[in-house]
C-alpha cells in the first residue's frame, strides 16, 4: 500500500503543478493581449505619394497616464508596407534596427521615455520605391504589449 500511496500523491502533486501552471500561464497571456492602458498612437502620413518621393510619416505617442510615465522600446513596421517604401531614417535615432520576416518587415528599438501627460514624436523619413498601393501594420511596443496603427499609402508613376 506505501507504493499506491506514494503513486496517488506524486500524480495528485503533479496535477496541482500542472493547473498552477496552466491557470498562470493563461494570466500571462491575458495581461499580455491587453494594449497598454494610458497609451494612444496617431499616425500622421501623406495618402499618395510618387514613386522617388521624399515623405515622412510622423507617429504621435500619447501619454495620458496621471503621474506615470511609459518607455516606447519599439516600433515594427510590417512587411506590407514596406515593400512600396524605404525607411531612410527617423528621429529620435533608434538605437537598433533590423530586419523582421522573409520579405523584410522593420524593427527600430528606441526605448524612450514618455512623460505623463506628454506626446512623444517619432518622424519616419521614407521614399517611395515603387508603383501601388500599400497597406500595413505599425505597432507600437511598450514592453510586450502594443498598440497597432495602420499605415497607408498609394505611390502613383
Amino acid at each position: 500500500m506505501k507504493t499506491g500511496k506514494a503513486i496517488l500523491l506524486g500524480c495528485g502533486i503533479a496535477v496541482v503543478v500542472m493547473l498552477i501552471v496552466l491557470f498562470g500561464g493563461g494570466v500571462a497571456v491575458y495581461k499580455l493581449a491587453q494594449d497598454p492602458q494610458g497609451m494612444r498612437v496617431q499616425i500622421e502620413s501623406p495618402a499618395k505619394v510618387k514613386v522617388d518621393d521624399e515623405f515622412e510619416v510622423r507617429l504621435l505617442v500619447v501619454n495620458e497616464r496621471e503621474g506615470k510615465s511609459l518607455k516606447v522600446a519599439s516600433i515594427d513596421w510590417s512587411e506590407d508596407y514596406l515593400q512600396g517604401v524605404t525607411i531612410r531614417s527617423c528621429e529620435p535615432l533608434a538605437r537598433g534596427s533590423s530586419l523582421t520576416g522573409k520579405d523584410g518587415g522593420g524593427s527600430y528599438s528606441f526605448e524612450k521615455l514618455v512623460p505623463a501627460g506628454a506626446t512623444n514624436v517619432f518622424t519616419f523619413h521614407m521614399r517611395a520605391k515603387r508603383v501601388g498601393n500599400f497597406k500595413g501594420e505599425v505597432d507600437v511596443y511598450e514592453g510586450l504589449r502594443l498598440m497597432t496603427v495602420l499605415a497607408e499609402l498609394e505611390v502613383t508613376e
